[in-house]
């Protein structure tokens, strides 16, 4: 499979595309700054990405994270701009998320984020995964879905048991 990554020099985005090169799977980064990769890569802002940029390739992942007040808000603009160039083709996107915006109850209305002591709340979450789950078991875990190809427009969480 010929896999893009956008945000590829991350924690999770390096080791999903690690775990995919071990598979055979041709990978790509898509890099602000491409002196900071050593792979094959696309050097543009996930803003500046046009759809020919994209659908050479079978999947796109979009493992970015923002942290300063001026870029909190490329999370969602960057998922819409990313989601709408690869409407209508058959370029599939994976989107690398957190745990704060899972669902709490069985009816799928309180998100983790939402509940009343979620800072408290979190600390034994984190310090759980940080323990139960490592950056290595996600990468193969996400790889594992992207070449099983059965989570078309799901969400998709990874437990270990």
């Amino acid at each position: 499979m010929n896999i893009a990554i956008i945000g590829i020099t991350g924690k999770s985005g390096h080791l999903i595309a690690a775990e995919a090169e071990k598979r055979g799977h041709q990978v790509t980064g898509i890099v602000r700054n491409k002196q900071k990769y050593n792979g094959s890569a696309i050097e543009k802002d996930i803003m500046s990405l046009a759809a020919q940029d994209l659908t050479q390739f079978d999947v796109v992942v979009q493992a970015t994270g923002y942290w300063t007040p001026d870029t909190l808000h490329l999370h969602k603009d960057g998922l819409i701009h990313v989601a709408q160039l690869l409407r209508n083709t058959p370029t599939r996107l994976f989107v690398v998320g957190g745990a704060s915006s899972l669902y709490m109850d069985q009816e799928h209305t309180i998100q983790h984020f939402n509940t009343p002591d979620f800072p408290e709340a979190y600390k034994p979450v984190a310090s759980a995964m940080k323990e139960g789950r490592s950056y290595a078991d996600y990468a193969k875990a996400f790889v594992d879905a992207i070449e099983s190809n059965n989570h078309t427009r799901q969400r998709l969480s990874v437990i270990q048991k």
